[in-house]
């Protein structure tokens, strides 16, 4: 019963799925030694001949009890028949087996007419009659989804219920629980064992609404989660020895979310349906709906990204407004201690680690601050930057306490107390404060140093050494003073303003005071010219309007710390980040995938191991569609300079890759995917900051630099870079000389057929020939501040081509020029494609890139043979 079609193949309009269609599933056949069944025995209405098992309508008229087809089958059981074949009657039990051997005549196959036919009282069930599915809130789980409506209504599977499947399947194609009542009206809320039409098989059916006339009912399969209309006659009471086992299709919809205009739209339905239908998933169980039957989840993507997550990008949504009452929130306490409670006899409540003293400020106290957590002007938290080193000390010997401890069986730590808590998103160990238990298994924690909090597994718990509890919390909730939103609530509008406007900075900070265990601060950019005030800036914008002076608090008491996202240092733009480093002395013909100038250039040496790779890509994948990655948007795209590492989002695709900045324009920036070679120029709005940790693994692409670069200038004339741009194509050969722990110093060479002249010389005697006075040495992110501090100006990225933008030039010279021959790029490409073939299909278009090389032979023709002859006076 399993499904001929694939999600590809779908159709707006499926037909009818059977209830068994799950790809995981599927009823088996009765075990063995159950009673064979057949179509007719499926129904009550159509009785089986005692010999040969055909349909039968005749009767025995002295025992009224067996059934046969014919005269004939009734003659060859008449041996065995007649020593049981008591004449029915008031009281058969003074009766005596037929002690004759005459054969009864047969009579058409009715009722009995005796009062056993009214004394059958089919028993009714409900769905509060069946057992209650119990599942772990905030756990993750692997189902199928078996049937989908919407976001807000689809059904899942649990492998796990394949016996229970066969088990109910087995019992229901059984003789009928009540063959005496011909016709059973269900009602509605009943569940029943109905037939369903496409293989006439009997399954537990929801009776969802009765028609008018009572000849059909609308029924819900609850194990398959499909629906059908059913003819009353193929509707029957389920089988009274049947276990009231719960839905094996667990309805759901997803949590945190509601459509736009209070109804799931036909797009987003489309939209969704081939992301979910018929696939094995990763659910996460958000909340149980009352009737215990309906579940609330989120559910990770293959791209890995949550549906919730997606449905909000895409505009399909808005996050839904749930505000708890107190009964809410006394009943979640209550269960909270409950789940506590319950498995903690005999364990280590961990009462003695309380909470660290929070730091010590006083009122007029300034310092430097990056924010850690932002809620709204009214809920911050902000760490001291003096503390930096403070805190990765502490951080290290976290790791290594936490390291030489196993998971303890016994650590059960009472909510208050301070533990480690391995947070979920890097799985760096953090001291955490216990909050709540959802459920027995999981903790709610919050991060003390930094202001986040998360629902963890109890095995990632570990409790703390006295010594780690020394050092204060590094955590300080603020407040901004002297302001209050306007219309009494913060709108989206104005906290995702504010947010982009502090995110990733280094502020500072003046304490006026305290209010309700929270610093009450004036905070300043001092990175901007002037300094901007940031309540002053919410006012300005019209978000915020000043308190009057009788409501601006002051107070003494000292701020207290909580919590924030377990990441010390946020996303950045890194400059020195990991690059390969080529083999010293030997030759070879490199791959220069970009140029931003000879000392500053790109060679693509695909050495990684692609397992790690593809891991790398999955991690990418989750920080790029994380919370932290949407507080990373509005990092300062000031510090995107040529040479600085990022997340790119491939327009081929829309997926995120490691990408290095080769160039910036006004609105675009090229870049290089690391890890693939190709380039692309983009939008700002498609490039982010990218965490360390996702630096680890060395990038594909080799920083290179042409020996020489003591010589260079910090900007190039146009003609000597398109000089050189010009030469790379014509076979060069290199050797690396050396690497000064930043790039590989090359020696580029042309061929030997072109008389094998260094290109570093070439160069020189350019810019001498250019009356270029050398510049000292610097690196690529030392030239990119000082050109940023001297105004200079970078030319426009043309959006539709790959360019390589020229620092001083008004013109641009396309980056196919520093590609690989024809041949070469499509042997690279069937080595991805056979190694990693989804990688091969993300990767920008080999093909298009060869196409525009081919275009641009004919504009370098000209440039080369204007150098050769210049070359030929030189040499």
């Amino acid at each position: 019963m399993n499904n001929s079609f694939s999600p590809s193949s779908m159709q707006p309009n499926q037909p009818l799925r059977k209830p068994s269609s799950s790809l995981v599933m599927c009823p088996l056949p009765p075990a063995r030694g159950d009673t064979p069944v057949g179509i007719g025995s499926m129904q009550s209405s159509v009785p089986l001949c005692h010999v040969c098992g055909k349909p039968g309508n005749l009767r025995c008229t002295r025992c009224k009890k067996a059934i046969y087809c014919s005269v004939v089958c009734q003659t060859k059981d008449w041996d065995g028949h007649r020593q049981m074949c008591t004449p029915a009657g008031p009281d058969p039990a003074k009766e005596k087996p037929n002690q004759t051997d005459a054969l009864p005549s047969l009579s058409p196959n009715t009722a009995l007419p005796d009062s056993r036919a009214d004394a059958v009282v089919p028993r009714r069930v409900y769905l509060k009659d069946l057992h209650t599915l119990k599942l772990d809130q905030g756990k993750d789980v692997q189902a199928s989804v078996v049937e989908f409506y919407s976001p807000g209504r689809f059904f899942l599977q649990n492998p796990d219920l394949l016996e229970t499947l066969q088990s109910i399947s087995s019992q229901l194609q059984k003789s009928p629980s009540c063959p005496s009542v011909p016709l059973h009206v269900p009602c509605v809320g009943e569940v029943c064992a109905a037939q369903f039409s496409a293989d006439l098989i009997w399954y537990r059916g929801l009776v969802q609404k009765l028609a008018a006339d009572k000849k059909s009912a609308h029924i819900l399969y609850i194990d398959y989660g499909n629906e059908e209309d059913v003819p009353v006659d193929r509707i029957r009471p389920l089988p009274a020895d049947l276990e009231p086992f719960h839905p094996c299709a667990m309805e759901c919809r997803v949590a945190g979310v509601e459509p736009l205009d209070g109804s799931w739209s036909a797009e987003c339905c489309s939209a969704v349906k081939p992301l979910l239908a018929d696939r094995v998933v990763t659910v996460k169980l958000v909340e149980t709906l009352k009737n215990g039957h309906a579940h609330a989840v989120d559910i990770e993507l293959p791209m890995g990204k949550r549906l919730s997550s997606l449905l909000i990008d895409r505009g399909f949504v808005k996050k839904a407004v749930y505000l708890p009452t107190v009964n809410d929130i006394n009943a979640m306490l209550t269960a909270s201690s409950e789940n506590y409670r319950r498995q903690s006899r005999g364990k280590d409540d961990n009462t003695w680690a309380q909470p660290p003293k929070p730091l010590t400020q006083a009122v007029g106290d300034s310092f430097s601050v990056v924010i850690t957590h932002f809620h709204s002007p009214d809920d911050m938290i902000v760490q001291k930057v003096d503390n930096a080193g403070v805190i990765e000390e502490m951080q290290l010997s976290l790791r290594q306490h936490c390291n030489r401890l196993s998971a303890p069986q016994d650590f059960r730590p009472a909510p208050g107390t301070i533990c480690c808590a391995q947070f979920s998103e890097n799985k760096q160990w953090y001291r955490a404060k216990v909050l709540a238990y959802p459920s027995e298994e999981r903790v709610c924690v919050a991060y003390v140093d930094f202001g986040n909090s998360e629902d963890v597994d109890i095995g990632h718990l570990r409790p703390l050494s006295p010594s780690l509890l020394t050092l204060p919390m590094q955590a300080i909730p603020c407040v901004l003073a002297g302001i209050q939103p306007v219309g009494g609530s913060w709108s989206e509008e104005s906290l995702l303003a504010l947010q982009q406007r502090v995110c990733n900075r280094i502020l500072r900070v003046e304490i006026e005071g305290v209010h309700e265990g929270k610093a009450l601060v004036v905070m300043v950019d001092e990175t901007s010219d002037p300094e901007d005030n940031i309540a002053e800036l919410l006012i300005s914008a019209g978000y915020a309007s000043p308190v009057p002076a009788a409501g601006s608090l002051k107070a003494h008491d000292d701020p207290q710390a909580e919590q924030a996202p377990p990441e010390p240092a946020g996303p950045t733009f890194p400059v020195h980040w990991k690059t390969v480093e080529l083999p010293i002395d030997e030759s070879f013909k490199p791959d220069i995938v970009a140029v931003t100038n000879p000392s500053l250039f790109y060679v693509f040496s695909p050495s990684q191991d692609q397992q790690k790779l593809r891991e790398m890509m999955r991690d990418l994948a989750t920080f790029c569609s994380s919370d932290r990655a949407t507080l990373s948007s509005c990092a300062d795209k000031s510090e995107l300079v040529p040479g600085a590492a990022c997340c790119a989002r491939f327009t081929g695709d829309d997926t995120w890759y490691r990408a290095v900045v080769v160039e910036v324009g006004k609105n675009e920036v090229a870049v290089v995917y690391a890890d693939y070679g190709n380039t692309e120029n983009l939008p700002v709005s498609r490039i982010l900051p990218i965490p360390e940790s996702l630096l680890q693994l060395p990038f594909m692409i080799a920083r290179c630099a042409l020996t020489g670069r003591e010589h260079f200038p910090a900007l190039w004339p146009r003609e000597v870079l398109q000089m050189f741009l010009s030469l790379l194509p014509d076979g060069v050969v290199a050797t690396a000389l050396s690497f000064d722990g930043f790039s590989n110093i090359l020696a580029l060479s042309l061929p030997a057929e072109m008389g094998g002249v260094r290109l570093s010389a070439v160069i020189h005697d350019a810019l001498e020939s250019h009356k270029i006075k050398s510049a000292p040495s610097r690196s690529a992110a030392a030239e990119a501040d000082r050109m940023e501090r001297s105004g200079a100006t970078l030319p426009q990225v043309a959006p539709a081509e790959n360019k390589i933008v020229e620092n001083t030039a008004e013109e641009t010279v396309s980056l196919e020029q520093t590609a690989q021959s024809p041949q070469q790029r499509k042997t690279l490409a069937a080595e991805v494609q056979k190694n990693d073939p989804a990688s091969a299909c993300r990767c920008p278009s080999v093909e298009l890139q060869m196409q525009r090389l081919e275009r641009m032979i004919e504009r370098v023709e000209h440039t080369v043979e204007t150098f050769l002859s210049s070359l030929a006076r030189l040499t």
